[in-house]
């Protein structure tokens, strides 16, 4: 199965990672509380904090992001931009890291971006939407290809069968398994 990967290209190892939005004022903090307690499980209880980490929406998940099943893992970075993401991948310096981000352009068959880590290299994988079927697939329409029911299913199964690599530029190929997930 072959995977398209946009510009993979190689990454300076020395880059900081800048992405500290100021706090929100107490009234702005006030105002994002919900009115009522909700009654969470314990598994509930950790979900990630929006306060300078920019990644998740004040609102919640959208239905796209439940649909997906993205919504509330470690690996999922929502909103973060294409530079952000590529270094803390480039950071984390593991081949396999990965994570998943909203792709740039906002467009409902190409919703995400699956970002991998290989050899000093960053690969951006398109994430396409079918709606006929429902369902996810990796890179450009191709026959054979392998369609998932969620993104975490995608995730889920690339994390124990290798995901193929194609630098376009180079015209090379690699695979590797996703093996980090990174948290932005």
């Amino acid at each position: 199965m072959n995977m398209d990967a946009k510009a993979a290209r190689p990454i300076p190892q020395k880059r900081s990672v800048m992405n500290t939005p100021a706090d929100p004022s107490p009234a702005e903090a006030a105002r994002a509380k919900p009115p009522f307690k909700l009654k969470t499980s314990p598994s509930h209880a950790k979900l990630p904090t929006v306060a300078n980490r920019g990644t998740l929406s004040r609102n919640g998940p959208t239905s796209a992001e439940q649909d997906a099943g993205v919504y509330s893992k470690v690996w999922y970075a929502s909103t973060s931009e294409r530079k952000i993401a590529e270094e803390a991948l480039v950071k984390s310096n593991k081949d396999g890291s990965f994570l998943v981000r909203k792709s740039s352009g906002q467009d409902v068959k190409q919703p995400y971006t699956l970002v991998v880590f290989y050899k000093k290299r960053v690969y951006n994988i398109p994430v396409r939407y079918i709606e006929s079927s429902r369902q996810y697939a990796l890179g450009r329409e191709k026959s054979g290809e392998e369609h998932f029911s969620s993104v975490v299913d995608m995730i889920e199964n690339h994390q124990r069968q290798p995901l193929v690599l194609i630098d376009s530029q180079n015209n090379t190929k690699d695979s590797t398994k996703l093996k980090y997930p990174v948290k932005v």
